[in-house]
């Protein structure tokens, strides 16, 4: 749960570090990288001076794992994903005139913990017993989902909507992409719940069923 206790800042994301032993880590505002490569990311210090993570005078070593940290992405920046099973003590999308990006391919496993801001999940399809399905990572993903700008966008082929997490009549989506191509399945017997928009780029088919999908927007 949230930490309510000898809190110093505004939030326990704020002072996630105190409670993690590990910086907290922001995007460099450059456009981003990928997730492991510590050239993605910067850190403050204790006094508030900002420091990149690794460069070539070896200011933290190059092997340094991006593993159970507080992260920020910074508007305008994309993070890729490429390995399974990653994690974040939190992950917050910082707020600016264009989002940050959380590219995630078809990597499964990852716990990103609580999810704040306005930003953008992609997510491609994961081969699982012979049939191809969107998995969302674990987290807590209610703040995120609850910003009516929030975007979720399934890529790749074919593939099977996620039937858990997001969805759900309590946890509607509010933007939803669809791309890459291939059908898009809807598999839930309660129905797909969408609060804003959805957009099915060219060349993508949006298969129904027998379930219902519910839009509250456009």
């Amino acid at each position: 749960g949230d930490y309510t206790v000898g809190v110093v800042g505004s939030n326990a994301e704020d002072n996630a570090g105190i409670y993690t032993g590990r910086p907290v880590l922001y995007t460099r505002g450059d456009g981003g990288g990928d997730w492991d490569n510590p050239k993605t990311w910067n850190y403050i210090d204790g006094s508030g001076v900002e420091h990149w993570l690794y460069d070539d005078t070896g200011d933290v070593a190059a092997d340094y794992k991006i593993d159970g940290n507080p992260v920020h992405i910074l508007p305008g920046d994309v993070v890729n994903v490429k390995r399974s099973h990653t994690n974040a003590y939190s992950l917050t999308f910082d707020d600016g005139t264009e989002m940050g990006v959380l590219n995630l391919g078809n990597t499964v496993g990852s716990n990103f913990g609580r999810v704040n801001g306005t930003g953008k999940l992609i997510m491609e399809p994961v081969e699982t017993e012979g049939d191809k399905y969107y998995k969302m990572p674990a987290g807590n993903f209610t703040t995120f989902l609850s910003d009516e700008r929030s975007i979720v966008e399934f890529a790749g082929g074919d593939g099977k909507l996620p039937n858990a997490v997001v969805g759900h009549v309590s946890l509607p989506l509010q933007n939803v992409i669809l791309s890459g191509g291939g059908t898009k399945t809807l598999t839930k017997e309660y129905g797909e719940y969408i609060n804003k928009s959805m957009v099915i780029r060219n060349g993508t088919k949006l298969a129904f069923g027998n379930t219902p999908i519910y839009m509250k927007g456009d």
